[in-house]
């Protein structure tokens, strides 16, 4: 049956091989002391694991086939592939994780959740979670080598980032799956830009403006803004290739590479918070609308501007 050892702050330590369709909970954490040693050890024919101690360092290649929860208020260090994509569940982080080399954290058709902050230590991180959601509720630091994308999203649940995201290259999205972002996104001058993929985009928070900055481009498809927000791309091409709605202003900075707003603006929600531009274009690169636009303001822009439809 299921299995549960407890140890009060000593250490718990996996000798062999534990295995079994069972569930298995480790508690060493007591007083802000206690390790779980020999987790390479643990067995994917569990059906559950949870793993409680003072720290915690989870090996290449630890998962099971059920759920995973680990708790760690001195920190929880992912060294490589973490759960399954074939037979991994819910996989739940309770404290701040840092990664010690590149990272997929892999589940079947069920949620990830970062419950605080994440530290890349300049390491990239996949994400694959089939239909289950990403979520992300702490300040997420230092992701990404600077060549491939810092952190690459897959599968159609939606992925949510409740806090600042820094990363040394861009972010990709695969597999339709919606983004929000609702604080600032710094992106550094990595060899890879930012492609959103095809999942709706929402960006901003009530009462700030949200800054989302890049480098290498920004591709997006359908985009909703929470709240007014900033897009810079450091003389890259801006891209929204979908609807872009909301009742918040826009601001693009694009230095010398073009914008182009592909879809329609302000088709569902009329685009603009009415005090002020509800577009601004900052950049000297050269913008294109090119399906109707309907904002609540005016447009102002420093740069050649193409309208191809019905302006309202």
């Amino acid at each position: 049956g299921a299995t549960s050892t407890t140890s009060n702050g000593s250490t718990i330590a996996l000798g062999g091989a534990v295995t079994g369709a069972q569930t298995l909970t480790l508690n060493a954490l007591a007083g802000g002391a206690g390790a779980i040693t020999g987790l390479n050890n643990i067995s994917p024919l569990l059906t559950g694991l949870t793993l409680s101690a003072q720290t915690l360092t989870l090996p290449a290649n630890l998962g099971v086939a059920g759920a995973m929860t680990f708790t760690a208020p001195g920190g929880i260090t992912v060294a490589g592939a973490l759960g399954s994509a074939t037979q991994g569940g819910a996989i739940t982080f309770n404290n701040a994780v840092t990664l010690s080399g590149d990272s997929t954290i892999a589940t079947l058709n069920s949620g990830v959740t970062f419950a605080d902050t994440l530290a890349g230590g300049g390491r990239d991180l996949i994400v694959s979670t089939g239909t289950g959601t990403k979520t992300f509720n702490g300040a997420v630091s230092n992701l990404g080598a600077g060549a491939d994308a810092a952190l690459t999203l897959q599968g159609s649940g939606a992925s949510t980032f409740a806090s600042t995201v820094n990363a040394n290259s861009g972010l990709l999205v695969q597999g339709g799956g919606a983004t929000r972002f609702q604080n600032n996104v710094t992106l550094g001058n990595g060899l890879t830009g930012t492609n959103l993929g095809t999942g709706l985009v929402t960006i901003g928070r009530s009462g700030a403006t949200t800054t989302f900055n890049g480098y290498g481009g920004i591709q997006t498809q359908a985009v909703d803004l929470a709240g007014d927000t900033s897009l810079i791309s450091n003389s890259s091409g801006v891209v929204i290739g979908g609807a872009l709605n909301g009742a918040a202003n826009l601001s693009v900075n694009s230095g010398g590479a073009t914008t182009t707003f592909a879809g329609q603006v302000g088709n569902t929600v009329q685009l603009g918070s009415g005090v002020g531009a509800a577009i601004t274009l900052t950049g000297v690169g050269a913008t294109s609308f090119d399906n109707t636009l309907n904002t609540r303001g005016h447009l102002a822009a420093t740069g050649n501007v193409t309208l191809k439809q019905a302006t309202t």
